[in-house]
């Protein structure tokens, strides 16, 4: 595990630090620190494209990842473990209850 205060973290990209960590809590810094990383190289290559003249499409892509259980499943204070997640999905779509699927897993655990 990587310390805030070791001199390898300065030196260290993003990717190393995750693989190092091997998990990122949902909302932790290092979550943020992702975040803004994948935001900032977006707005790179945008700024590098408009530069050149180069037409840019934005899009959000469709995966299809309803079969890939979770690597790792931590529960935080509001979300339960991704996991536990991962089941009751499963489990409301073999019962075809997807409304219920999508309201159950975008509500925040009290």
């Amino acid at each position: 595990m990587i310390h805030e205060n070791s001199a390898s973290v300065h030196t260290q990209t993003l990717m190393e630090r995750v693989v190092a960590d091997q998990t990122i809590r949902y909302g932790s810094g290092l979550y943020e620190l992702g975040k803004h990383q994948f935001e900032a190289n977006l707005r790179d290559i945008y700024k590098k494209a408009k530069e050149r003249g180069v037409p840019v499409l934005i899009s959000e892509l469709v995966s299809n990842i309803r079969d890939q259980a979770p690597f790792v499943s931590q529960a935080t204070e509001s979300f339960p473990p991704a996991l536990e997640a991962f089941r009751l999905a499963q489990s409301l779509e073999a019962g075809e209850k997807y409304t219920d699927a999508k309201i159950r897993m975008s509500r925040r655990r009290s």
